[in-house]
């Protein structure tokens, strides 16, 4: 017997469907303004239950609903996964790329952002820009071959959360 206590009714059926059919979300629930809410819920789910395929699943449609409509988790969203999530955890990491390369919008950052995620970001965002040479790499050019969409793609393993001995992912998703 597994007791579910404090999780929500919606984010286990979620996850229901996801063990059954393999699917997370229908393409309707992905274009809705709270998908990154339902994704974040069945991503810390799939955390604190040990079920690391879900966590690639939920990273791989996060990725795919970033590419396609440039949203980007929101203030909340951050908050919540410094709050629940583990600390080694790749949910955290593709947070704060998703911030490093969104910065090109003059977004101002606030106190509504956890400190380590500040810090995280401004030494993710200054090795970046830095790339470890004597010059700042200064025109949006630089930044986007710096920082491309295609490097996400074929990093799968980045952000996926593998169990020991598993062999990492490799290639486009």
């Amino acid at each position: 017997m597994v007791i579910l206590g404090d999780e929500e009714p919606e984010v286990f059926s979620h996850f229901a469907k996801w063990l059954y059919t393999g699917v997370l979300l229908g393409e309707e629930e992905l274009r809705v303004s709270d998908s990154y809410t339902q994704l974040l819920d069945l991503y810390l789910f799939a955390e604190k239950m040990i079920v690391p395929s879900l966590q690639n699943d939920v990273i791989d449609a996060m990725l795919r609903l970033h590419e396609e409509s440039s949203r980007t988790l929101e203030s909340e969203h951050i908050q919540r996964l410094w709050d629940d999530a583990g600390p080694p955890s790749k949910m955290r990491e593709f947070a704060i790329d998703q911030y490093v390369y969104r910065v090109k919008t003059d977004e101002a950052l606030g106190p509504e952002y956890p400190h380590e995620f500040l810090s995280l970001f401004a030494l993710k965002l200054w090795r970046g820009l830095w790339g470890g040479e004597s010059k700042c790499r200064s025109s949006h050019e630089e930044l986007d071959a710096w920082y491309s969409f295609d490097m996400w793609k074929s990093s799968c393993s980045r952000y996926h959360t593998h169990e020991a001995g598993e062999p990492s992912c490799e290639g486009p998703m």
